[in-house]
């Protein structure tokens, strides 16, 4: 917490815009890991601040070009996920999901296994199952072993709804 808190200080209000939100993302996930909800949403209002606003703004470096309103809306689906706060986390993880390319398929991976985890919060069992599997299947093949690692861990979460045919199909694939 201590160090995403001096970045976005020590980071000046004519940093360019993408380093000031990713500075300010840092630090909203910094609050949601420590369950702190009302310095989340105050971190994830500033840097949407920083995106959307026009006050010292100048190109950014190319280590923070990525950083756009899309990553902005994974990244609140991540805090309001991590805070259990699903009726925030969805539609922020839907509205960056719409238009995803799967040709990005480890990102996509990653983030739909946030969105399984906020719609298992919410109750919505099917949804979560259905996510999950899409997650499972964007992740096959892909270079990287984390979007599979948290599938993984994810699906023990699933164990309980076993009865819910969605779930069933998802744990039978994986023999689990």
């Amino acid at each position: 917490m201590a160090t995403a808190t001096a970045s976005c200080e020590t980071a000046r209000a004519d940093a360019p815009a993408t380093v000031r939100a990713l500075l300010l993302e840092r630090r909203a996930w910094a609050h949601a890991k420590a369950g702190q909800a009302k310095e989340t949403e105050q971190a994830l209002g500033q840097a949407e601040e920083a995106l959307t606003g026009t006050a010292g703004d100048r190109p950014g470096p190319d280590w923070s070009s990525w950083v756009d309103t899309r990553e902005l809306q994974i990244v609140k689906g991540r805090c309001w996920t991590e805070l259990h706060r699903p009726l925030r986390a969805v539609p922020a993880l839907e509205a960056a999901l719409a238009d995803f390319d799967d040709t990005h398929a480890r990102d996509k991976a990653l983030y739909l296994t946030w969105l399984a985890h906020a719609y298992l919060d919410a109750g919505e069992i099917e949804q979560s199952a259905t996510s999950i599997a899409k997650a499972m299947d964007l992740s096959a093949g892909v270079g990287s072993v984390r979007p599979q690692r948290r599938a993984d861990e994810f699906l023990l979460r699933l164990h309980p709804y076993r009865a819910v045919a969605p779930v069933a199909e998802v744990l039978d694939r994986t023999a689990m």
